[in-house]
C-alpha cells in the first residue's frame, strides 16, 4: 500500500477519534456509555452485512433492512421494499461470491438514525468465470433504530457491479 494512502488512513481515523471524542466531553459519563453502546449496535448491522455477504445469504442480508429499506449498488437503479432487495440479493449471489474484510468504519449517531461509512477490501469471484476481481469498496449505511433495534435504511455502495456486467456475460 502506498506510504501517501496510508498516512491518510491513519490521519483520517486520527481525527475521527478525536472528533468522537471531543463531542462527548460535554456530555455526562452514563450518557458517553449510551452513545458508544449504541455505536457497538450500528456497527454490528455493518459487520452482519459483510458477514451475511460472505456466506452468500440473502435472507440474512434482506433481514438488516427494514421493511422499506433502500439499496443502491450501483448507478443506474435503486431498489425499494425487501421484495426487491431480497430477489436482487440472490440474483446477485447466483452470480457472483464475495470476501470482504470490513477495515474500517466511522459511526455517527442522532436520535434514531445512524450514519456508518464502511470501507472494506473485497475480492469479487465470477462463478461462471472463476474470475477474481480485487477492489476496496466504501459503503454509506443509513440506519433507523426501529422498535429499538437498527435496520439499514439506506445502503449506497461504490457499486462493483458497473464493470462487473463485461465479465458476467
Amino acid at each position: 500500500m502506498n506510504v501517501f494512502i496510508q498516512s491518510k488512513a491513519i490521519i483520517n481515523t486520527a481525527l475521527h477519534a478525536l472528533l468522537i471524542s471531543s463531542t462527548l466531553i460535554g456530555f455526562p459519563a452514563h450518557a458517553k456509555v449510551k452513545i458508544a453502546h449504541q455505536q457497538r449496535a450500528a456497527k454490528r448491522v455493518v459487520e452482519d452485512y459483510f458477514l451475511a455477504l460472505n456466506e452468500n445469504d440473502a435472507n440474512a442480508l434482506t433481514s438488516l433492512f427494514h421493511e422499506q429499506g433502500i439499496e443502491m449498488a450501483d448507478n443506474e437503479h435503486e431498489l425499494q421494499g425487501s421484495e426487491s432487495i431480497q430477489l436482487n440479493f440472490q440474483q446477485l449471489l447466483e452470480q457472483i461470491n464475495h470476501r470482504a474484510t470490513l477495515r474500517q468504519s466511522f459511526i455517527s449517531i442522532n436520535g434514531n438514525i445512524a450514519i456508518v461509512e464502511a470501507e472494506s477490501d473485497m475480492t469479487l469471484k465470477v462463478l461462471a468465470s472463476g474470475l477474481e476481481i480485487p477492489s476496496t469498496d466504501r459503503d454509506l449505511f443509513i440506519l433507523k433504530k426501529i422498535d429499538a433495534q437498527w435496520k439499514i435504511d439506506k445502503h449506497v455502495s461504490n457499486g462493483n457491479t458497473a464493470y462487473l456486467d463485461e465479465t458476467v456475460a
